[in-house]
């Protein structure tokens, strides 16, 4: 191992961080990357919590893209609904972009009544919703779980470090 490499694992960062942080786009890079590479005790205080943290950082990240898929399902639901009801006469699936991509589902779809159809896919939307909705929960449940640890650790800290200091004129 170099000694430059040596140097880098001892300031606790990798050469291409180290790269990055001090390139041209240090300025667009540095809101993302100062958390990362900050050496400060705070830094790395936060970095030991998101740590202990992992399965509660790992939920808010699940809920957070279940919560955009649901949302663009239900646009998609709804732009099948409007298609269906603007419409005037009856509506080839096979050539629609989304659903024409599953045949086994433009097939089923081609042979259902229109009404029932049309509150199928409205039930598909609010359920969608409620998905989008359950998911947002979640992801307000983990983010306020994380704060808390986040301050019960810094308080934790500070008052240790408070309680450590001496005072001999006490």
């Amino acid at each position: 191992m170099s000694k430059r490499m040596k140097a880098g694992l001892r300031r606790g960062m990798s050469g291409s961080a180290d790269r990055l942080a001090r390139g041209p786009l240090r300025g667009f890079f540095a809101p993302i990357l100062d958390p990362f590479i900050d050496q400060s005790p705070s830094g790395e205080l936060i970095r030991s919590t998101a740590r202990r943290q992992w399965r509660t950082l790992a939920l808010n990240l699940g809920t957070s893209l279940v919560e955009a898929f649901s949302e663009g399902a239900t646009f998609a639901v709804i732009f099948l609904a409007v298609g269906l009801l603007s419409s005037p006469g009856p509506m080839n699936w096979s050539t629609n972009p989304l659903v024409g991509r599953i045949p086994a589902l433009a097939e089923w779809m081609t042979g259902l009544p229109r009404t029932p159809l049309i509150l199928g896919l409205l039930g598909l939307a609010l359920v969608l919703q409620a998905a989008q909705s359950f998911t947002r929960y979640l992801n307000g449940v983990s983010l306020g779980y994380f704060a808390a640890a986040c301050r019960a650790a810094i308080t934790g800290r500070i008052h240790s470090q408070i309680l450590a200091f001496s005072f001999p004129c006490a």
